[in-house]
């Protein structure tokens, strides 16, 4: 059993994926002095980053298939065999693959960069190891900069959906997909039929 394939279209990931996130949003409470509450948001935060990811990964290699881009296959594997980041695929897949740079100043990709940046700063955490002086002679040594746990909220949570569609729109523009079809673009690799949001 363990040696069996379960295959399924290339889409199917990512439905699955973008389905975690809007329950686990929808799964946060409430009350902003809930500990709990940022945890929610954490996992909310790091599923909205893994749904793009993924997408990049399963949208490119099934263009890599199609006969005028399939010259670009190779490059493309060996790139996935060496687990290049995001930042590399943002940069060099769209470019390569479809001769169309991201533009980074697009509010589309910005506000991905973003969500994508403070995911970082909490998955790659790092002590900034910082002190403290006390009233009196008391010293607390060792701290971390927790800010970017604090920076998370439920009303910005709720907005990852909404970047995670507009920057896919932007990855649907470079391909060549034309912007009246983008609603059913998006329908196709993440599962939301046109006009839910």
């Amino acid at each position: 059993m363990a040696n069996e394939k379960y295959l399924a279209s290339a889409h199917s990931i990512i439905w699955e994926y973008y389905e975690c996130l809007n329950r686990q949003i929808r799964r946060v409470p409430e009350d902003e002095n809930d500990r709990t509450q940022k945890q929610e948001l954490v996992l909310a935060l790091f599923l909205s980053v893994s749904v793009i990811e993924t997408f990049l990964n399963a949208f490119f290699r099934v263009a890599v298939e199609e006969d005028c881009f399939k010259v670009h296959r190779e490059k493309f594997l060996k790139d996935i065999e060496k687990r290049i980041s995001v930042d590399a695929k943002l940069k060099e897949w769209p470019k390569k693959i479809f001769g169309q740079r991201l533009n980074f100043d697009n509010t589309n990709v910005k506000q991905f960069i973003e969500m994508k940046n403070h995911r970082n700063a909490l998955m790659h955490f790092v002590s900034s190891h910082e002190s403290i002086q006390l009233p009196g002679s008391v010293f607390i040594d060792g701290l971390a900069d927790m800010s970017a746990l604090r920076l998370l909220t439920l009303p910005v949570a709720k907005t990852y959906p909404t970047i995670i569609r507009n920057f896919s729109y932007e990855i649907f523009l470079a391909r060549g997909v034309q912007e009246e079809n983008l609603p059913h673009a998006f329908h196709t690799w993440f599962g939301e039929p046109p006009g839910l949001r």
